[in-house]
């Protein structure tokens, strides 16, 4: 009956988000190529070798080489694991941070809630791209400053949504029932709120790596992140861009993986969404 129930449960999984499992098969395809592949392909993304600049895909150069002669493949893989570290860090540093604001604001209520809402409403009121350049210019240049800008630029949301699960959790009856037992603070935090409000942090938080790759991406591009020789995607398009029209193969590739990063992540996030919502699951 067990294997039954597990197949049952996989063919509703499928059914309830196809495109989750588009996503998360997208996503698992980018993570295994770029984590991966260095294993199987063990070429130095920064060896240069000016005699084979612009070389055409060949056993020693499967996708070619760059205007430096260096190997495009490792290029882009090495470029991948940058823009997914600057993703996944800044996603992680911005719902720690905002988890810890909208927690805060919702179980102190009173002038502490106001604050930290009329906080987040402020970071909110700028456009997220401009909110990025901001801090990114203000944090100097490179990945670790760029990790913490997209992060304050990810709270906001977070510290929302957080707020918003906390205050649901609030008005159920074994919340109250805790009240009543004398539960700690902290023991009706980690217990009772965090187990609850981790369903819709996870979706915006997958949602959100997507999200902050391709602006971490955009940021590079402008040079306000991670800076030459290095690898990453956004920074790998303004090198070819002035090449373009000759050699579109060096856009195409790091182009190629930021659609992919984002359409996957975005996609499982989708996904994880209806697949964590107990009124969906429970059908």
């Amino acid at each position: 009956m067990r294997p039954r129930s597990r197949a049952g449960w996989l063919f509703r999984l499928r059914g309830q988000s196809l495109s989750g499992l588009l996503g998360a098969s997208i996503a698992a395809l980018v993570l295994a190529t770029v984590f991966l592949g260095p294993i199987l392909w063990t070429a130095n993304p920064d060896d240069l070798d000016l005699v084979n600049a612009f070389a055409p895909a060949s056993s020693r150069f499967p996708l070619g080489a760059d205007d430096q002669g260096r190997d495009l493949l490792a290029r882009v893989m090495a470029g991948g694991r940058v823009s997914l570290l600057i993703g996944f860090g800044s996603v992680l540093l911005g719902a720690l941070a905002g988890t810890g604001i909208g927690l805060l604001a919702a179980l102190c209520r009173g002038w502490v809630e106001g604050i930290c809402l009329r906080l987040t409403d402020a970071l909110l009121a700028l456009p997220g791209i401009v909110q990025a350049v901001i801090f990114a210019a203000v944090l100097g240049r490179g990945i670790g400053p760029l990790i913490v800008a997209l992060g304050i630029y990810s709270t906001p949301i977070f510290a929302r949504v957080s707020h918003a699960a906390t205050r649901q959790v609030m008005t159920q009856d074994y919340f109250a029932a805790a009240i009543v037992l004398g539960a700690g603070h902290l023991r009706m935090v980690f217990a009772h709120v965090l187990p609850n409000i981790a369903t819709p942090l996870t979706a915006v938080a997958t949602l959100r790596v997507g999200t902050n790759i391709l602006t971490g991406a955009a940021l590079n591009f402008f040079g306000l992140g991670v800076q030459p020789p290095a690898a990453e995607w956004g920074l790998m398009i303004a090198d070819a861009r002035q090449f373009s029209w000759d050699y579109p193969i060096l856009l195409l590739c790091p182009g190629l993986g930021l659609f992919a990063a984002s359409l996957g992540f975005n996609l499982l996030g989708d996904g994880l969404r209806d697949w964590l919502d107990p009124q969906t699951t429970s059908r």
